[in-house]
This record gives structure tokens, sequence and C-alpha cells, in this order.
């Protein structure tokens, strides 16, 4: 069996890690602008209209 090469560096992990990081937390400001002006939908109303839609189209 041949051993497998590590190409990418540390430091080139390391810099992914830094990018999923900052778009989580952008995902995040995002998330919290919206309940700040009230742009969003409350979750139990959002998987009531999916469970609808799904019924609808014969999904579940």
């Amino acid at each position: 069996m041949k051993p497998t090469i590590n190409l990418e560096s540390e430091a080139a992990q390391s810099g992914a890690t830094a990018q999923i990081t900052n778009a989580l937390l952008d995902i995040l400001a995002i998330g919290h602008t919206q309940i700040d002006r009230a742009d969003h939908v409350d979750g139990d109303e959002f998987f009531a209209n999916l469970g609808e839609l799904d019924r609808q189209q014969k999904i579940r």
C-alpha cells in the first residue's frame, strides 16, 4: 500500500477553517439583522408551510 501525501499544508487548512468560520459568522449576522427587522418567518410556521407544500406535491 502506497503512503498518501497530504498536499494541503497546515496553513492552508487553517485558512480554510478561518473562511468557514467567517462564513458562519456572516450567516449569524444576517439572521440577527432579519430578526431585528422582524423580516423572518417563525420556525413552526415555516415547517407547517413546508409540510403543506409536501402534501400538495405528495412528497411525504
